[in-house]
């Protein structure tokens, strides 16, 4: 059995209870502001009570999938953390390809980065999602700062890219570039 056809067998077994009549007349007092043509008639209201339903399950089922897998923390590796870089803001992402061309070791930086609570702080501070792939302490432009390389959860193809402040997590973060970037192309 294919997997959408398991999907809609289980979506089907699910009880379908009637839509609130509150929603059903946030619906309508909505459609009415936007001047809306068509009225929501019995087969609209049992169509929608259907998709309604449809996607209480599917949401059901979404949050029993993530309650009973562990979904990883923003450091789930260890990253690579590296000193001495030296980032232009013009070029910058060629510049950020051509680093990470180079694995080089781990080394202590003197920022947040030579930690993993301190990086945990600083992804929870610029609210990133992804694993930690790299950090790149040195100069950004004039400033100081650190690179954060993630995982972007949005496209496994691409690299979430955070230049902060050294001391992101510990006191006001500041986001001096934030960025999408194919790092391996």
């Amino acid at each position: 059995m294919s997997d959408e056809v398991e999907v809609r067998a289980r979506l089907a077994r699910l009880p379908h209870p009637p839509m609130p009549a509150s929603v059903t007349a946030a619906i309508e007092a909505r459609l009415a502001e936007e001047r809306t043509v068509v009225p929501i008639t019995r087969s609209h209201r049992s169509r929608l009570n259907w998709l309604v339903a449809a996607a209480a399950a599917v949401a059901f089922v979404s949050l029993v999938g993530v309650s009973t897998s562990s979904s990883p923390a923003p450091v789930a590796q260890t990253p690579v953390i590296r000193a001495g870089a030296v980032f232009e803001p013009t070029g910058f992402a060629e510049q950020l390809r051509s680093r990470m061309g180079n694995e080089g070791s781990s080394a202590p930086t003197a920022t947040f980065a030579d930690s993993a609570a301190g990086i945990t702080a600083c992804m929870n501070a610029i609210k990133g999602y992804g694993p930690v792939m790299s950090a790149d302490a040195g100069t950004y432009g004039e400033a100081n700062a650190v690179v954060l390389v993630t995982r972007y959860v949005g496209n496994a193809q691409y690299e979430e890219v955070w230049v902060v402040a050294p001391d992101c997590g510990t006191s006001q973060t500041v986001v001096m570039r934030h960025i999408l970037v194919d790092v391996d192309s």
